[in-house]
């Protein structure tokens, strides 16, 4: 009977334990709120979105909304947080072009985090990734990047200002 209690109380403690917070709380933080947004693409043509983030499902997700001013088109929904049975802080975005993408991060240093595009099931991927990277207690920059052969190339990046 005591072994059985034993093993009742651990398991208890491990699952009470496994219970980690969305994302590291300086993170969630610096970027709740909303945002205004303004950058340009590797072309030179210049960009500018409204973005927010709000805490989600009892505080365990953070959900990003971005929505490009027009004449942009794009629309996009994250939700970033800690996978429980990994560990790892994780990004799951989907967009107004029907994407739906998976991106892994070593999590938020030093005032920067970057979401790299996970692959699944052994798809062939593009590669990609964001990074987030703090510039003031109001602002912080946004760079897309792309990778063919392993090289990293600059597609866009923007500059947020809280409002």
């Amino acid at each position: 009977m005591k072994s059985i209690l034993f093993v009742l109380v651990t398991a208890g403690a491990l699952c009470c334990h496994a219970q980690q917070p969305a994302t590291d709380p300086a993170m969630s933080r610096f970027f709740g709120g909303n945002w205004s947004c303004a950058g340009e693409f590797a072309s030179g043509k210049k960009i500018e979105a409204d973005v927010s983030f709000a805490p989600e499902l009892d505080g365990k997700w953070l959900l990003y909304r971005h929505t490009d001013r027009p004449p942009g088109p794009f629309k996009a929904m994250a939700l970033w947080g800690v996978d429980q049975p990994s560990g790892n802080l994780i990004s799951v975005m989907e967009d107004n072009f029907g994407n739906a993408r998976l991106f892994t991060s070593d999590g938020w240093t030093d005032g920067s985090v970057t979401f790299t595009r996970a692959a699944i099931l052994d798809q062939k991927i593009s590669q990609e990734r964001f990074r987030y990277e703090r510039q003031s207690a109001d602002s912080f920059k946004m760079t897309y990047e792309r990778s063919v052969d392993n090289h990293w190339k600059m597609a866009d990046s923007i500059v947020y200002m809280r409002k």
